[in-house]
């Protein structure tokens, strides 16, 4: 039994079921239950010292079920510190601008999806925090921004 339960902000929850939303409600989130602690949900983590009750991990790997391109409400998890889609084969499309409003990211890992397409966004540059950046294995065109070489710390 625990002594203080840490529940999920509300605002994480909402974020997280609108990302199961945007995916058409697949098998691998079953577990994503508005009635449930968030922080308990498959593929998400609320570990934050300062913010125990904040989503900062999200780790979408290997899931056969994800369908469609990655959601715009990833950027509403404000403290996300770890964002992760791999191995997802009918993921599709361009990595989103609200990616930016994700201060707190450090590492940004959207690898081995091969329908994960157009050019690598000049705008990851403004996302300052991130400490490891992978895209490889997708299906972007183009080259690498140069605006990439002024992260601080990738």
């Amino acid at each position: 039994m625990r002594e203080s339960a840490i529940v999920c902000n509300p605002q994480d929850q909402q974020a997280l079921l609108k990302i199961k939303s945007h995916f058409q409600n697949p098998p691998s989130f079953s577990n994503w239950i508005p009635i449930t602690d968030c922080c308990q949900w498959r593929n998400v983590q609320c570990n934050n010292d300062l913010r125990p009750d904040r989503v900062n991990f999200l780790f979408l790997d290997g899931l056969n079920d994800i369908s469609g391109t990655v959601p715009d409400a990833v950027g509403d998890l404000a403290y996300l510190n770890v964002l992760q889609f791999s191995k997802l084969p009918i993921l599709i499309g361009p990595i989103p601008d609200s990616v930016t409003k994700l201060s707190n990211l450090q590492v940004l890992v959207i690898k081995e999806n091969k329908n994960v397409s157009g050019r690598i966004p000049e705008f990851l540059s403004k996302v300052k925090s991130v400490l490891q950046l992978d895209l490889s294995s997708n299906a972007f065109s183009g080259s690498i921004p140069s605006s990439l070489s002024m992260l601080p710390n990738v």
